[in-house]
């Protein structure tokens, strides 16, 4: 059987080591066939120079396939302009043959189990960056990603088994992080919206650089992730 795992934030390159085999030895005996998830922040594709060459041949050099959903801190216009194919039950940006980009508001069937999948979020920070460079405002979603998202949990009759998204529901975040100070995120509204009508086991996400996890009072799981490759079991 083929095997799940997933990790935060890679900033590629900026945390990149804990993908490498001395940090993830798992990889050794992986294939085609095992699939690592990024939650947003892969920041891969960012500017088409000799470190985004560098570090895409060194991910489709890996045995396993990466799959990654955006974050705030992507090249979203550049992004946009990857091919589009069907990959897992759901529509993928390819930017390598084993690397790929999971679009907002697809469902993907992943060793036989279902993944909602939502990128994106806000940049508290962006009014320090520069449109075009090193900011872009489709980090938020639009509102046809947002109906297309609801239009495909209408076709699974809201039913998943995990979710992966960048950042958080409102509520998730509010009792994760109790003493955060949180500036209101537009994707945190949607992804309030998904989470009060979405059945599923457990919400995976990024975003807020820590390794946390959470359950709630309807035994529905919740991890942040940063740092740690956890493995999938269910």
């Amino acid at each position: 059987m083929s095997k799940v795992y997933i990790t935060g934030d890679v900033h590629c390159p900026n945390d990149v080591h804990k993908l490498n085999a001395g940090n993830f030895p798992e990889q050794r005996t992986m294939t085609r066939d095992d699939v690592v998830i990024v939650a947003g922040d892969f920041g891969l594709v960012w500017h088409d120079d000799k470190t985004y060459h560098h570090w895409l041949d060194w991910f489709a050099s890996r045995k396993y396939t990466l799959m990654w959903i955006d974050g705030n801190h992507e090249n979203h216009d550049w992004l946009a302009e990857f091919p589009v194919a069907e990959r897992f039950g759901g529509q993928v940006h390819v930017i390598a043959h084993n690397v790929l980009h999971m679009m907002r508001g697809e469902v993907f069937t992943i060793n036989g189990k279902t993944w909602f999948a939502f990128g994106g979020a806000m940049s508290i920070d962006r009014h320090m960056r520069t449109p075009g460079q090193s900011w872009w405002p489709s980090e938020l979603p639009s509102v046809a990603e947002c109906n297309h998202g609801m239009e495909v949990l209408d076709r699974v009759n809201w039913q998943v088994d995990h979710v992966v998204t960048h950042t958080a529901p409102g509520a998730v975040l509010d009792s994760m992080f109790p003493n955060y100070v949180r500036v209101t995120d537009p994707t945190e509204r949607y992804l309030s919206a998904v989470h009060e009508q979405l059945k599923f086991k457990h919400w995976w996400f990024g975003h807020w650089h820590h390794d946390l996890d959470d359950i709630d009072k309807q035994g529905r799981f919740y991890t942040c992730l940063y740092d740690h490759v956890v493995s999938v079991d269910d």
